[in-house]
């Protein structure tokens, strides 16, 4: 199991895919702590603590990239239109 702290800096290097893996990866550590729990006892019970830390960590993070992704997305769509109505009055004052 992986319970080490997962960094901020390590994260945010981390692609869209990789965030969602590392999330995935925590969330079956904290299943099998969780599983592990019922049948023996845990030497460290604060690791429960630090994996549903690190699970929020992530999802704060893949949310931050997905708004960045999204806002990129618009941003583009945006400046694509623009290029498209100056083409377009260009063109209208071409013909007059």
């Amino acid at each position: 199991m992986k319970t080490e702290k997962i960094t901020n800096q390590s994260l945010r290097a981390m692609e869209l895919e990789g965030v969602k893996a590392a999330i995935e990866e925590l969330r079956r550590d904290l299943f099998g702590l969780r599983l592990n729990s019922k049948t023996t006892t845990v030497k460290d019970p604060s690791q429960f603590r630090k994996l549903r830390k690190n699970i929020a960590r992530g999802l704060t993070i893949l949310h931050q990239k997905e708004d960045e992704r999204a806002f990129e997305m618009i941003k583009e769509m945006f400046h694509k239109m623009m290029e498209n109505r100056e083409e377009a009055g260009s063109q209208e004052q071409a013909q007059q």
